[in-house]
């Protein structure tokens, strides 16, 4: 199974941080969760205004100690910090997105836990700049809060997938997370429709797509291949038989994929999915995930494959 033993939150003194915060609580012990908060480098014509003598070692590092105190009393006042938090709490310059991540494996984090949006709030259907970009270069998991209050509820979760060789992770991951907040799992399967993108009509002129005949057709083959997927699942002995209850939930659909998780995705307290990894300095989003970040109200794991 999947141990989240400890998780990176990323502050930015906003209420989206709370919502971050609500998660850890609920998902790890206080002493494992790390604290960042990242300011934004100084420009270099301003660095040479601000610190003529720079060179010599003066000015710069006292002030920039400085500007790290303030923001770390800012956080502290805004979000109701304990000393104990404060004494996990990492503030460093540089690009957010570049610095959670990097601070992600530092920390030997099992997972990210980011507000949906920053402090420039949420804007109609896009996700905050800084939370898209971590998803997009994490090497562990992101947790996208929505909500935020000092008691998570997570009582449901859905996991979409592709039946891919990444399947069998995604799942392990799902399951882990069911048992530990004690939620219901649904698996989602979409078939893709081939006439979602035939704008010219021209398969539906040369086709005749009966939906129901094409799951029924496809069940056979599909639930064969979730049997594989499901023999590589991890699951430790004692929780062998709640497990495979959990995973026998499945629903296979016949749609748009990114049209389906986000309709199924608003039923749901929890939506997790997979996303392709690789070279980070790509967006490496695919247009599921990315719909169901933008769309969905509830919140959301993303795990790289």
């Amino acid at each position: 199974m999947w141990k989240f033993e400890s998780a990176l939150v990323p502050l930015d003194g906003t209420h989206h941080g709370k919502a971050a915060l609500g998660v850890a609580r609920t998902l790890v012990d206080g002493q494992s969760t790390h604290l960042i908060h990242v300011l934004d480098e100084i420009a270099p014509h301003i660095r040479r205004a601000l610190f003529p003598y720079a060179p010599l070692g003066e000015d710069e590092p006292l002030i920039l100690d400085e500007m790290r105190r303030l923001a770390a009393e800012h956080l502290a006042d805004a979000l109701k910090l304990k000393d104990a938090q404060l004494e996990r709490l990492d503030i460093v310059f540089g690009r957010p997105a570049d610095q959670i991540a990097e601070h992600a494996v530092k920390r030997d984090a099992d997972l990210v836990i980011c507000g949906a949006f920053g402090q420039w709030g949420a804007r109609p259907a896009a996700l905050g700049s800084v939370t898209s970009g971590v998803v997009a270069q994490s090497t562990v998991p992101v947790w996208v809060a929505r909500d935020y209050g000092a008691k998570r509820q997570v009582n449901s979760i859905l996991v979409a997938v592709d039946l891919s060789p990444a399947t069998s992770d995604l799942l392990t991951k799902a399951a882990s997370l069911a048992i530990k907040l004690d939620a219901t799992l649904e698996i989602l399967h979409v078939i893709p429709d081939p006439l979602t993108q035939d704008d010219q009509e021209l398969v539906k002129q040369t086709l005749r797509v009966d939906k129901r005949q094409i799951i029924s057709k496809s069940k056979e083959k599909v639930d064969a291949l979730f049997e594989r997927i499901l023999q590589k699942v991890e699951v430790p002995f004692p929780e062998k038989e709640r497990v495979q209850a959990l995973l026998s939930q499945r629903r296979i659909v016949f749609g748009r994929p990114s049209q389906e998780v986000v309709s199924r995705a608003q039923e749901v307290d929890l939506v997790v999915l997979g996303r392709q990894s690789g070279d980070t300095s790509k967006i490496r989003i695919g247009s599921v995930a990315q719909a169901v970040l933008n769309e969905a109200a509830s919140d959301i794991l993303i795990s790289p494959a």
